[in-house]
């Protein structure tokens, strides 16, 4: 009897499996987050000028219109012949067999990408893994990229609890958050006046950072858009433990904002263990932003609408 049961569930197995096969999802996870990261670079590059896209040098790295002439007058073109056309071949599709990307990702896609910088034994930076586990006197930094300009906001909680405001900050940019596209930033800065104020310091308390950063293309209504602002903002709700922290209502409302499906994310370990370049560092000189062939993040946020104008972004930092 029992050797009965066992074929006929054989025989059902047999049956369904082929279809059941069908089914599954035959997405490529590596071909989506390689679609990503080159989305992400590939908007590095500068734009073209348009009819809608004119005048200097821009946030996003847009190449001055004077920088454009035209090299034919309208007599010239006459006398021009039009050139036969070439014998063209249909491209190969390198794709071809491979299963389709679930998103598409195109530099239009809102993005943002980070990297963690630990403070080495020689005081330089070096990249390291995020999701390392961290202990006790260890010194961080976090390095961002924005791929579009706007306002960015970034917020930390511990352990899930109460949450702070570390930027905008009183003490950085006369309290202006408003960044430029694809110009890196740094949190804490180098340049801070006190060394003790240029790293994170992990403390005894062990637990999960959790930091929270948004990029939007216009302020967020809940928080204070000058330095005066700002710092009425942050006195009005300071306590013993943080220079800037939220209430709750305005923590909730922000947070509403963060819609998971919306972001995909694509990480990459390839240059962890290396040394911050000279590239990667913040400069108040550089008009201009990355270029494609600089070092590209370890992680990147990218919206998967290219309509949505807000990036809502989370990395948890792990102390034991």
């Amino acid at each position: 009897m029992r050797t009965n049961s066992f074929l006929t569930l054989f025989l059902l197995v047999c049956l369904f499996a082929p279809g059941l096969a069908l089914g599954q999802d035959t997405t490529n996870p590596d071909d989506e987050v390689e679609n990503a990261r080159g989305a992400f670079i590939k908007s590095r590059e500068p734009k073209v000028p348009t009819a809608g896209n004119q005048g200097a040098l821009g946030a996003s790295g847009d190449i001055p219109s004077h920088k454009f002439k035209e090299k034919n007058s309208p007599r010239d073109r006459k006398k021009l012949k039009p050139s036969p056309k070439p014998d063209v071949k249909p491209p190969i599709d390198t794709n071809a067999g491979k299963p389709p990307l679930k998103v598409k990702f195109t530099p239009a896609n809102m993005g943002l990408g980070y990297s963690l910088f630990q403070r080495g034994t020689d005081g330089k930076p070096v990249r390291v893994d995020p999701a390392n586990e961290f202990r006790t006197g260890d010194e961080l930094r976090i390095w961002l990229e924005p791929g579009a300009a706007g306002y960015l906001y970034i917020f930390n909680t511990t352990n899930d609890g109460a949450a702070t405001l570390l930027y905008p900050s009183t003490r950085l940019n006369q309290g202006n958050n408003k960044i430029k596209a694809h110009i890196p930033f740094e949190l804490p800065s180098a340049k801070e006046s006190k060394p003790e104020d240029r790293w994170f310091i992990f403390d005894g308390s062990t637990g999960v950072e959790q930091i929270y950063i948004v990029l939007s293309k216009q302020p967020l209504e809940s928080l204070p858009v000058n330095k005066k602002d700002l710092a009425s903002f942050c006195a009005k709700n300071q306590n013993a433990t943080s220079k800037c922290p939220l209430p709750d209502e305005t923590w909730s409302g922000i947070k509403a904002l963060d819609l998971k499906e919306q972001v995909f994310v694509a990480k990459s370990t390839a240059e962890i263990g290396q040394k911050q370049s000279k590239a990667e560092q913040p400069t108040t000189s550089r008009g201009f932003g990355l270029a494609p062939k600089a070092p590209a993040p370890t992680v990147v946020f990218m919206n998967v609408s290219e309509d949505r104008n807000l990036l809502f972004a989370k990395l948890e930092l792990k102390h034991n």
